[in-house]
């Protein structure tokens, strides 16, 4: 019997912990954003140059790393990432703001940004590229890659 409360009392504890996650909603988690380089290779075709990034996410010791590259269309641009974490999932969002758009401009750089201070588990892992325009604010949000990692 007693084992029978002690159980009951930890799944309550466990559901009132989930539930006040729930309603605490998304913490901000801190990134660190580093601009690897500017691509200059040319991979054979407009339509692959400017195909979709190429995006990895990688878990590793209470860390997890996202190595990506975006188009810009200027070279003015500033990029910056955000981070949010709600329970096992991970968001990032690299944002690439600027005041005009060049459409004939073709900058491509690739990019790291990590996530750190993260406990021992498994994490899902959801990537986001946003163009913002000042005057027009964003105008683009895209999922570019989920995965589930872990993180020792």
């Amino acid at each position: 019997m007693i084992a029978f409360r002690a159980l009951v009392l930890a799944s309550s504890a466990a559901a009132l912990a989930a539930c006040a996650e729930e309603i605490a909603g998304p913490e901000p988690w801190p990134v660190s954003l580093e601009i690897l380089r500017e691509i200059t290779e040319d991979p054979g075709t407009e339509e692959a140059w400017r195909g979709p990034p190429v995006v990895t996410v990688a878990g590793g010791e209470g860390a997890v790393t996202v190595e990506g590259d975006f188009l810009l269309p200027c070279v003015n641009y500033g990029v910056r990432a955000e981070g949010e974490r709600r329970a096992d999932t991970l968001l990032l969002k690299v944002r690439m703001a600027g005041d005009v758009f060049c459409a004939n401009l073709k900058i491509k750089y690739a990019y790291r940004a990590r996530m750190r201070r993260l406990d021992p588990g498994f994490y899902t892992v959801r990537v986001f590229h946003e163009l913002f325009l000042e005057t027009q604010g964003g105008i683009g949000l895209i999922e570019v890659q989920r995965s589930r990692v872990p993180v020792n």
